[in-house]
């Protein structure tokens, strides 16, 4: 049988990969034109994510690589939350942010000690290899997390001799004509134009043709608005949630419009008494995870325009406020609070 010609295969837990997986990482090896890299994120090792925040990078990864296997670390129990977008596709890797513990290596697994999670078909990066991570802080503490894409990145075979046999040669000739294929099927399943109207996190329109559904809803969308008023929460409370929703099962909700104020005495814009935030599945989203004014009006909410802030099917929104442990401003039954969240969902369907 012929034998693999680069290491990519040779992790103790190849073999053990069944049907497809195994298949194509045999012909990432044997087309003897790729080599193992590992990309980490995030790449500066001295990078802690702030408690339930985000944390994004965009990578510059050779074009023509293939995705193939994840592992990740947190020092914190509550974990974190990761998505990788290859840009020039749009596709995400999963339908949205998934849980570490569910997309790396954890434990120990036939015999292996903090085994890879060795995706059930490797991802193709195209041209021009722009891969975005999205990793969210679920701890309540700042947190230490790493997330590892173990990649197969094409290189020159002209600055690597290798002297084949003619069965390695043959072996050589039948992957690469198999990975050539797999590389048109993907270019054909993502066409260029496509990758401005896929859905990723938290967006902004800038897609030709017929507009994304975050940007204008469509006919299957249903707007809503979710609006609450209670008494002002006690000086050194954290994070109350005003407006709560759950989003519907099989629907997308595309938050287009704020409303946050305080409706009593004293209160000044930006003095730090009151810090309203937005958060998805108790993950803060970057940009409204620190709003310390009033946001829009009674008759006009603050338009986030051609952006959106998305939500996807059964996660929990939250607009939250912190009252200042140290406040003199009226609190309980003598000052209330409004929050609002507008905007409509649309079916999750659409967010190809």
């Amino acid at each position: 049988m012929t034998q693999p010609i680069t290491p990519i295969a040779r992790h103790p837990q190849f073999m053990r990969r069944p049907g497809a997986t195994r298949t194509l990482l045999l012909d990432l090896d044997r087309a003897g034109s790729y080599e193992p890299r590992i990309l980490a994120v995030p790449k500066a090792t001295d990078v802690d994510i702030a408690a339930r925040s985000t944390h994004e990078e965009q990578l510059n990864v050779e074009p023509g690589s293939w995705l193939w296997a994840l592992s990740g670390s947190s020092g914190e129990s509550a974990g974190f939350k990761a998505q990788i977008t290859d840009m020039q596709t749009g596709a995400n890797l999963s339908s949205k942010p998934i849980d570490y513990r569910n997309c790396t290596g954890q434990g120990s697994a036939s015999g292996v000690t903090n085994p890879l999670h060795i995706l059930s078909r490797p991802r193709l990066i195209l041209e021009p290899g722009l891969v975005a991570v999205q990793i969210i802080n679920l701890a309540t503490v700042q947190n230490t997390v790493q997330l590892c894409l173990w990649t197969a990145v094409p290189f020159d075979p002209e600055a690597r001799p290798v002297i084949l046999t003619g069965e390695e040669r043959a072996a050589q000739i039948d992957a690469l004509e198999r990975l050539h294929r797999l590389h048109e099927i993907t270019r054909a399943r993502y066409p260029a134009e496509a990758a401005a109207r896929r859905v990723v996190g938290i967006t902004a329109a800038g897609a030709t043709g017929a507009a994304p559904p975050w940007e204008t809803m469509p006919a299957t969308g249903k707007a809503f608005h979710h609006e609450k008023v209670v008494d002002t929460p006690a000086p050194g409370t954290s994070d109350y949630a005003v407006v709560a929703v759950t989003v519907p099962y099989g629907w997308t909700m595309a938050i287009k419009d704020i409303h946050c104020r305080y409706m009593g005495s004293g209160f000044q814009d930006g003095s730090g008494d009151l810090i309203w935030r937005l958060s998805v599945d108790d993950a803060f989203q970057p940009g409204y995870d620190d709003i310390r004014t009033t946001q829009g009006s009674a008759g006009q909410p603050y338009s986030l325009g051609s952006a959106a802030i998305l939500a996807y099917s059964n996660q929990l929104v939250k607009f939250t406020v912190s009252v200042d442990a140290g406040t003199g401003i009226p609190t309980g039954s003598a000052a209330q609070m409004l929050c609002m969240i507008g905007g409509w969902y649309y079916p999750e369907s659409l967010a190809a």
